[in-house]
């Protein structure tokens, strides 16, 4: 969901999702963005992040997230996930993988579509994903993965941690160019 006007009197700006989510809950099926494409929208996601671009058009932009695809609401655990239950983009069933979803978002058209997709070890919950120079970084919280891919997808590497209770909740890359140590 967006938000206006944050600093003052908040207001719903427009939301992302399935329309069937928004279906008898108020008036928001009215602030819906249109779905541009044949896929799946994300269904439970974590560290959404918006990113611009010198090459968009006016009122366009970017969000990248963590798309748990985990079939979890607990704001609505009467919710029939039925209408739900077909594949997304990449031919993954809800609640088995977890993914990267990059969105364009055309907000004079009132419209987003997918431009990237792929998958990453299944984690119902936590987690988060992170565009770095050329590569994206990601945390499966749950399944105790840390892991680095190349923009097309491609993992480079994966750290795996052992943990029964403990969960990674974020995790980022820096490079610390003229970050200052000391002993």
């Amino acid at each position: 969901m967006k938000l206006t006007n944050v600093n003052n009197t908040p207001k719903l700006g427009y939301f992302i999702g399935n329309q069937s989510i928004w279906q008898n809950v108020g008036n928001y099926q009215d602030l819906l963005l249109k779905k541009q494409g044949n896929f799946l929208e994300q269904t439970g996601q974590h560290s959404v992040t918006y990113q611009t671009s010198a090459k968009l058009k006016a009122g366009q932009y970017y969000v990248y997230m963590f798309d748990n695809n985990s079939k979890v609401m607990d704001s609505r655990p009467d919710f029939s996930w039925k209408a739900l239950a077909s594949l997304n983009a990449n031919g993954v069933k809800l609640a088995t993988k977890s993914m990267y979803y990059k969105y364009l978002i055309d907000e004079k058209q009132s419209t987003f579509k997918l431009v990237k997709s792929f998958i990453i070890p299944y984690s119902p919950y936590v987690s988060d994903v992170q565009d770095y120079w050329q590569n994206i970084v990601a945390d499966s919280g749950a399944n105790n993965a840390i892991l680095e891919y190349t923009k097309q997808g491609k993992l480079i590497q994966q750290l795996n941690y052992p943990a029964k209770s403990i969960l990674t909740y974020r995790t980022f890359k820096y490079n610390f160019n003229q970050v200052y140590f000391s002993k």
